[in-house]
């Protein structure tokens, strides 16, 4: 299993970072955001490792826009009620399939 750690501190270096990392990485799936850490997480439960972004993060939209998640800004930053202050961000597909070929 193969789990990278983000050691940068700009939405910038965020968006490269993922870009890096989708050329090592099979299609992300979800990304779970816990205090104090953010993961996305492939189909082969291989992970990208955000420490200490997380809940109340300007950087955690940029984190899961990046990876491709379906969320609500407005939202997002909420802790879910759960005693593990867990949340997961399912992620979709950047581009279907001959999304070029359509006129």
């Amino acid at each position: 299993m193969k789990m990278l750690d983000f050691t940068g501190s700009t939405a910038d270096e965020i968006a490269q970072f993922i870009l890096q990392a989708r050329l090592e990485f099979k299609a992300f799936r979800r990304v779970v955001i816990e205090p104090g850490l953010t993961r996305i997480i492939d189909i082969n439960r291989n992970e990208i490792r955000f420490p200490d972004i997380s809940y109340g993060n300007e950087l955690l939209n940029t984190v899961v826009k990046e990876a491709g998640g379906s969320f609500s800004p407005t939202t997002l930053h909420d802790e879910p009620p759960n005693d593990a202050k867990r949340k997961e961000v399912r992620c979709s597909a950047r581009y279907a399939w001959g999304n070029d070929r359509i006129c």
